[in-house]
């Protein structure tokens, strides 16, 4: 209000200022790499616009932006960065995946215990897995291949009673891998067989035979 006066006598006048409310703030949250692999880390990237303070959950990540790298993964992890400011507050989430693994791992031995055919279900949408197989010692590896396209595997040849192991994941189109499944295992040798005869039979009360057996 100005006031002003004078011989004549005195005036005001009058101006209202209108102050316009802060604008809210926005977070925004990404990960890189997303999908990863199981026990893998990955990098949290925040930003913020309008905003005096941040905060990433689950982690310590603070500031209006910044990066951090997180902890080995072992299951999905959802995080948020939480912003405020004069205008409010603003909330943004990424979940960083893990494939699923395969389920079922299954041994078969061939009736002879010189092979076995491994087989595993795998899971929904994941057709591409990175399979391996060690015998004894377990140092060897019969075969390695992280691009593997069937849910089948025929080790041959393998020593009967020997111990073998295998293991596979699931692998995504950016090439993270699931946890592993497998099995440690054994295919037993057959049995032995055995067959006898005598001839001639029946003999005469006195007589002899012959016993043969294989």
């Amino acid at each position: 209000v100005a006031t002003c006066a004078g011989p004549g006598g005195s005036s005001s006048n009058s101006v209202t200022v209108t102050v316009s409310a802060p604008s809210a703030p926005t977070a925004a949250i990404s990960a890189n790499p997303n999908p990863v692999s199981y026990g893998a880390t990955t990098i949290i990237t925040w930003s913020s616009t309008n905003a005096t303070s941040c905060t990433v959950s689950p982690g310590a990540g603070t500031g209006t932006s910044g990066t951090m790298t997180t902890g080995a993964l072992t299951t999905n992890t959802t995080y948020t960065a939480t912003c405020t400011g004069p205008g409010g507050s603003s909330t943004d989430s990424v979940t960083v995946t893990i494939p699923p693994p395969p389920t079922n791992p299954v041994h078969t031995c061939n009736a002879s215990g010189t092979a076995a055919t491994l087989s595993w279900t795998p899971a929904a949408g994941y057709n591409t897995f990175y399979l391996r197989t060690r015998g004894n010692p377990s140092s060897v590896i019969f075969y390695d291949d992280n691009n593997y396209t069937s849910s089948t595997f025929t080790m041959s040849p393998i020593v009967p009673g020997a111990t073998y192991n295998w293991w596979v994941h699931s692998k995504d189109p950016n090439g993270a891998y699931s946890a592993s499944i497998g099995e440690t295992f054994s295919c037993a040798a057959p049995l032995p067989t055995v067959t006898i005869s005598a001839n001639p039979n029946p003999v005469s009360y006195g007589a002899t035979t012959i016993i043969t057996w294989s």
